[in-house]
């Protein structure tokens, strides 16, 4: 924005040039930067007008009324927060003797990420909009989805909305050109706006635009209308009058519409879409974040499927965030800029991928980023600043305060990359027990009360452990109990009355109270008796092994422990399905732990192990001999031994033990001897990949969020990521290679 202003000459093209920028914010609220955008564009009018740095108060608040009048945009789903983002508008650029501005057609009430484009249009209804949701009739979606599929194959002609964006833009060019200088003028700009938008045209479109959103949320049964189909939009957008769709279907259209606000930004802010090089100048805000496995509880299936649908590859974890990064680049002009806060995982896991991973193949530059800022008020949790340019940049890129020639996905200065899931790691690493209820969960005391009165409660009551008591119990023990049912039938869990009904009292209640909008919900009523998720595949892996490998799913620190096979872990517990000391070493060292940091999600201020982006793709060494398996097996024996005195002399948990050991301070001679064997293990995995060439330089360095670690050298860390991702490329092109030999 700065730089289009600078290339300009004299004053007035200076002034057109300020007038002719478009900001916005996507998910607006009460228009705190809205505000600042304003307040630093009429600052800087006022500069341009007055030739002074420290202009007058009174000319920049007229050139904040001004640059309200011609550059500020802001969308919420919140009509209240709609309305208070007007009013704090108002306040900040008020003038005496001048009206408040007319802000009807800039700041609107709308979902930013639902809704039509022209190119939707043009393209039809998919397939996917008529996948089933679980409250659904299979057979009706199947009808309707044959029904739409014929349709498109009859298609004739493509029609989409860019000539009506561009005669409409027209109008709002006269709208926008109308003095505000009494409330006369006001009104006149309000009743041309209503002329605009209750024009047959207009609703016309905007119908059209409806209908096709209005599918992905239509509910399939026999007791509904019919759907809009291929056929029906086709004659939407050709012939709107014509009568084709019928009131049942037209009023359940409306009503979705309603429901879920679709905002077809084309159609709602055609001056900044229908002009040459469509789009904003510059995207602002501070979108929403909500995790991708909370989106169907918290607005259903439908919507999950819409934005799986419009926001390809949208995935799996994947945070809602990452889908306004994608939504600002659509609506963003060429070599438009945009900058946002982020949730601390958006260079992270399904988020990245789905998020900047997808901007960057796009020809998206990302040119600043600042990673772990506490947020105020809250030092618990955690936002990353991003700036991301949609074109070339051939100025400084910024990274955590430091210039940088590149910034990848993953906020960091590597080339990007994508490692490979290996064939080699199926099945090795899985996530424990989704309980999905406390009320299953008995301390030590209860359980054995149940036993003594009944042994046959035994069968059913199995020794649980979480997270929290794997980190801080000194013995690995743990006193809680859990009652598993397995995947019983109710009959057969009422055969062990005693343990049906604490479950009954204790769980069921809360269970019925999950509203019935997934499948999932749905599934946890119905059986409410069950645990959420068994972890069958992993009880299969781990049947022939004496013991299994385990760590914290959401940890700060990477501590890796062996215990009993038998127990129930919680789904906050990584498994392993390892019961020896050279994998315990492999897993438990510096080089499976930063290749974790650069490809997993963090939690707050946690890494957050996912065994698809951690373990799967880890390439473990493939040319190790038996004399360096040997070696670090010894060490890693040494090492778990002396880990385990430390903890049980000290009366201290894993976590207690690791934080001494990443503290400069302590020189305890049993901490230092850790230390020395960590070094001796991390070199030992060295020698199995064969590359002893690397020196590590173990020392306290500080990390991205300025924590002081033991680990190796920052170099080391580059070289050796460098080295990994190489070699699980060439592990996946070699299995790429069987499996077609093995298929030809």
């Amino acid at each position: 924005a700065e730089q289009k202003i600078e290339t300009e000459s004299t004053v007035t093209a200076k002034v057109d040039a300020i007038f002719s920028l478009k900001v916005c914010d996507p998910a607006c609220g009460t228009g705190a930067f809205l505000i600042a955008a304003m307040n630093y564009l009429g600052k800087e009018l006022a500069k341009i007008r007055t030739g002074q740095s420290e202009p007058p108060d009174d000319d920049i608040k007229k050139a904040r009324r001004e640059v309200l009048q011609h550059c500020i945009y802001g969308v919420d789903k919140n009509p209240m927060a709609v309305e208070l983002a007007k009013v704090s508008l108002w306040i900040d650029s008020a003038v005496e003797n001048l009206p408040l501005n007319f802000l009807d057609h800039h700041i609107k009430c709308g979902d930013s990420l639902i809704g039509a484009t022209p190119e939707m249009l043009k393209a039809g209804i998919p397939d996917e909009a008529f996948k089933r949701a679980s409250d659904d009739t299979s057979e009706v979606v199947r009808i309707y989805k044959q029904q739409n599929r014929r349709e498109h194959t009859q298609r004739t002609i493509d029609e989409g909305g860019a000539d009506y964006t561009i005669r409409c833009a027209e109008a709002y060019e006269r709208l926008a050109n109308l003095m505000e200088q009494n409330v006369a003028d006001v009104y006149q700009k309000k009743t041309l706006y209503d002329k605009i938008i209750t024009s047959p045209e207009w609703k016309d479109q905007k119908f059209a635009a409806d209908a096709l959103c209005a599918v992905f949320f239509w509910k399939f049964t026999t007791g509904t209308p019919p759907p809009p189909t291929e056929a029906i939009l086709r004659i939407l957008k050709t012939n709107p009058q014509s009568g084709a769709v019928s009131k049942v279907t037209r009023d359940e259209i409306l009503r979705l519409r309603e429901q879920y606000r679709f905002f077809h930004w084309w159609l709602e802010f055609p001056d900044v879409f229908g002009r040459s090089n469509s789009g904003f100048d510059v995207i602002l805000g501070n979108p929403p974040f909500l995790g991708g496995l909370k989106i169907s509880g918290v607005y259903g299936d439908k919507y999950r499927n819409y934005l799986s649908c419009a926001y390809t590859p949208f995935k799996g974890t994947a945070d809602l965030c990452g889908l306004f990064f994608r939504r600002a680049f659509e609506i963003l002009r060429t070599n438009g800029e945009f900058g946002l806060i982020a949730t601390n995982t958006i260079g992270q896991g399904d988020t990245r991928v789905s998020g900047l991973a997808h901007l960057v193949k796009r020809g998206c530059n990302i040119t600043f980023a600042k990673k772990f800022v506490k947020w105020p008020g809250d030092p618990s949790v955690e936002v990353n600043l991003i700036t991301v340019v949609k074109g070339i940049w051939q100025s400084k890129m910024v990274l955590d305060e430091i210039d940088v020639e590149y910034i990848s996905s993953r906020l960091d200065n590597l080339l990007e990359s994508e490692p490979k899931i290996l064939v080699q790691n199926r099945n090795r690493a899985f996530i424990g027990y989704n309980v999905r209820g406390s009320g299953f969960i008995l301390d030590q005391d209860e359980a054995t009360t149940l036993i003594k009165k009944d042994p046959k409660n035994a069968d059913c009551l199995i020794k649980y452990i979480n997270g929290d008591i794997l980190n801080t119990n000194p013995k690995q023990n743990t006193d809680k109990y859990v009652i598993y049912f397995r995947d019983w039938s109710l009959e057969k869990a009422k055969s062990y009355p005693d343990l049906i009904n604490i479950v009954e009292e204790r769980v069921k209640p809360a269970r019925l109270r999950l509203r019935p909008t997934t499948s999932d919900y749905r599934k946890l009523r119905k059986y409410w008796w069950h645990f959420s998720r068994f972890a069958l595949e992993m009880q299969n892996a781990t049947e022939s092994l004496s013991r299994i490998m385990v760590r914290s799913q959401v940890c700060d620190r990477h501590m890796i422990e062996f215990l009993p096979k038998g127990w129930i872990y919680s789904h906050k517990v990584i498994i392993f399905a390892y019961d020896d000391y050279y994998h315990f070493s492999l897993i438990q060292s510096t080089i499976h732990e930063l290749w974790i940091r650069q490809f997993t999600s963090t939690l707050r201020t946690d890494v957050s192990y996912a065994p698809s982006d951690c373990f799967e793709t880890f390439p473990f060494p493939q040319a190790h001999t038996p004399e360096s398996i040997l070696t670090l097996e010894n060490v890693g024996i040494e090492y778990y031994q002396h880990r385990r005195q430390i903890m049980l002399n000290r009366g201290i948990g894993l976590t207690q033990t690791y934080t001494l050991l990443n503290d400069p301070n302590c020189i305890d001679s049993d901490i230092q001897e850790l230390r020395d064997l960590h070094i001796e293990m991390d070199n030992a995995v060295l020698a199995c990949y064969g590359w002893e060439d690397v020196e590590l330089k173990h020392d306290f360095y500080q990390n991205e969020r300025g924590q002081t670690r033991f680990t190796i050298s920052p170099e080391a860390r580059i070289e050796l990521l460098n080295r990994l991702l190489e070699l699980n490329l060439s592990i996946a092109e070699q299995e790429k290679q069987e499996e077609n030999e093995a298929n030809e």
